[in-house]
């Protein structure tokens, strides 16, 4: 929640319907039914994906994540994703 909600809830926050493609990620149940994670497998999490990828890297028009905060989130993803 430490990165996540700073870095992606202006887009992904309550409102994504309208400007985060309908992915909510304002809350551990809204994130978790949003269909872009894979828990256990931050490979298979379209989530992490788009945090990494080199080209269309999320957050959208902001600064990326540090390649520390994408290793937190690989590790939590693949610690299985636990609401922690």
């Amino acid at each position: 929640k430490n990165i996540i909600g700073p870095r992606c809830n202006d887009c992904h926050g309550a409102d994504a319907n309208t400007s985060g493609g309908g992915k909510n990620f304002s809350s551990y149940a809204t994130l978790m039914s949003s269909g872009t994670l894979s828990a256990g497998s931050a490979a298979n999490s379209t989530f992490y994906q788009s945090i990494t990828r080199t080209t269309d890297q999320m957050p959208k028009g902001g600064v990326p994540l540090t390649g520390q905060e994408m290793q937190i989130i690989a590790d939590w993803i693949n610690a299985g994703a636990m609401n922690n």
